[in-house]
């Protein structure tokens, strides 16, 4: 959940602060970079497009530097740059971990090496 009262850039020192404990201008500053969202680093949120808050979920999801990564429908809202970027961070995320991607967006399924269709599994009891 975002806070539409704070900037993206206070947003994510507010969650890095609760989740890391140390406080790390340079990883937030990276992370928005990562997304594209520096250059907005100073406005609320709720003055985001819905593309610009996807990627800002994108930069939390990244947060931790989880080994696992669940992103599900990740290509919403976005357009052709910020599906590049969500692309970017997947391909680095198969090679130092595990990405789970639930989608039923079929061009998402080259990011993965591995294909579980749920409708091969719905009559399974």
């Amino acid at each position: 959940m975002m806070y539409d009262e704070l900037t993206g850039f206070e947003n994510l020192e507010f969650f890095y602060d609760l989740k890391i404990r140390d406080k790390n201008d340079e990883k937030i500053k990276f992370l928005l970079e990562e997304v594209n969202l520096y250059p907005r680093r100073n406005d609320f949120v709720k003055n985001y497009s819905s593309g610009m808050k996807q990627r800002l979920k994108l930069a939390f999801a990244i947060l931790s530097d989880p080994l696992i990564l669940l992103l599900d429908e990740p290509r919403t809202n976005l357009d052709n740059e910020g599906i590049d970027i969500v692309y970017k961070i997947s391909a680095r995320q198969t090679e130092k971990g595990i990405l789970i991607i639930a989608t039923n967006e079929s061009e998402d399924t080259k990011l993965c090496k591995e294909l579980i269709n749920i409708e091969d599994y719905k009559n399974i009891k």
